[in-house]
């Protein structure tokens, strides 16, 4: 599923939307991290087609967890300076 996981280009402002929607990672379980984190990007609409917010609860957890995977990798690869 991860790899079906399709993304806007994601600028700053989607960056920041996602980022002020996560809770802290070590006051949070694990499996309302992963469903929080996927909702962060689906309010920030990360995705390509999108995702409501409201669909992540009814999923499977490990399709969540997959687009959770795929989330982290985009958000790094956006993040990733590179090398001059």
């Amino acid at each position: 599923m991860a790899e079906k996981v399709k993304f806007i280009d994601i600028r700053q402002k989607h960056v920041e939307a996602f980022s002020s929607d996560l809770p802290e990672y070590a006051a949070t379980k694990p499996a309302i991290y992963t469903g929080a984190v996927v909702r962060a990007a689906a309010k920030a609409g990360w995705f390509d087609p999108p995702i409501e917010e409201s669909a992540v609860g009814d999923m499977e957890p490990s399709e969540v967890n997959c687009i959770y995977m795929a989330v982290m990798a985009e958000y790094a690869r956006v993040e990733t300076v590179p090398p001059e």
